[in-house]
């Protein structure tokens, strides 16, 4: 079966551009088409008929693109609330004439549906239908076979023209998908045949067979499922989508791109300007007096001064003798450096010996002594 199509736009220029043997007069009640990519069932949608049905008509009349909706409401009825399932007609009722609301329709109001191309849900068990798109392969306008239909309902003072689009088994190509499929017509023969306004004969019979020529058929979002959603990505490729997995490899590889080789012209951030002034100041100004840098006897070794740095003169032995420098009885004091079974005492290499106390004492002895190493100081002034 076919229950949604797509016609973004149709023009007359559309059609005689793939088309050259068609050429429409005018086009019916165009200003009730409004273009979707997602046309259900009741929905508006041209249709290519001629516009006289009359099979007492000496000549057929002339082509004309007309308006109508989808789902045929039989010429007899009274009310809009026909019961019967109309969007498409069987070609296997057409031929064998097994059908009296076909047989009222198929001699003389045959008629073309244009379309961009139409969908088709597959049926996979235990998981939900997946729609495929099926178009040209050279994305022209694609014309089904249809019939149409002309009713006066009653408190209506125009009349409702409706159509429905003939089906039949489906091709090799596209047996996977669905048992059925539109009857495609698309050779001049073909389509003059149909549309010539002869009754039903032979000849117009044969014409409702699988389509022969390949087709291009693809998988495409889940949201044309539901009626009345419409946007343009649904007759592309899921993977071609701009929300699509193609699409996010593509915008991951040129994100990628984008760091791993940065413009050579690309304008500073404030951020890196930022942390440049911090080192050019780191370059001119001194470090703070308050520094805990120091963390090895390496380190003092090697820069007992920090360039920059307001320091004391040099110690003299008298310096040494009157007590020990603090950082040098804090940096002694690390537990860490100390042997688990050493000595409780320990020298300094300065001819003074050191006791290991805790920590609460090391810190009142180390005051004490800074104390009495500024004292002496000033009695030798």
């Amino acid at each position: 079966m076919c229950g949604r199509f797509s016609l973004g736009a149709l023009h007359a220029e559309n059609v005689t551009a793939a088309y050259p043997y068609i050429q429409p007069a005018r086009f019916i009640d165009q200003n009730a088409f409004h273009p979707r990519y997602n046309i259900a069932p009741r929905s508006c949608a041209p249709i290519i008929r001629r516009s006289s049905s009359s099979a007492a008509a000496a000549a057929p009349g002339v082509l004309v693109i007309h308006t109508a909706r989808w789902g045929i409401i039989p010429h007899w009825s009274k009310h809009d609330d026909n019961p019967l399932a109309t969007i498409n007609a069987r070609g296997e009722a057409l031929i064998d004439g097994s059908s009296a609301l076909w047989n009222s329709l198929r001699s003389t109001r045959r008629c073309l549906v244009p379309c961009d191309g139409y969908y088709e849900f597959l049926s996979k068990p235990g998981s939900h239908k997946i729609p495929h798109f099926t178009r040209h392969p050279d994305a022209r306008v694609m014309l089904l076979a249809g019939m149409w239909d002309k009713v006066l309902l009653e408190g209506h003072k125009d009349p409702l023209y409706t159509f429905t689009i003939v089906t039949t088994s489906a091709n090799d190509q596209l047996a996977w998908l669905h048992d059925r499929m539109p009857v495609i017509l698309s050779s001049q023969s073909d389509i003059e045949t149909w549309l010539g306004g002869a009754p039903w004969s032979p000849e117009v019979a044969q014409l409702v067979h699988p389509y022969q020529h390949p087709l291009e058929c693809y998988a495409v979002p889940a949201e044309v499922g539901k009626v009345g959603t419409d946007d343009p990505s649904f007759i592309q490729p899921v993977s071609q989508r701009k929300d699509g997995i193609a699409a996010m490899f593509g915008r991951q590889r040129a994100k990628s791109s984008s760091k791993s080789q940065p413009s050579p012209n690309k304008p500073t951030t404030g951020k890196s300007e930022a942390l440049e002034d911090d080192d050019e100041a780191m370059e001119m100004s001194p470090p703070p007096t308050t520094s805990k840098r120091i963390k090895s006897d390496e380190d003092d070794s090697k820069s007992p001064y920090r360039p920059g740095k307001r320091h004391a003169p040099e110690p003299t032995a008298e310096w040494s003798n009157a007590g020990p420098s603090p950082k040098k009885k804090v940096h002694i004091e690390d537990k860490t450096q100390i042997p688990a079974k050493s000595s409780p005492r320990k020298s300094t290499g300065t001819g003074r010996t050191i006791a290991i106390t805790s920590p609460s004492k090391a810190k009142a002895k180390a005051k004490s002594s800074k104390t009495g190493t500024i004292t002496a100081f000033f009695d030798k002034k």
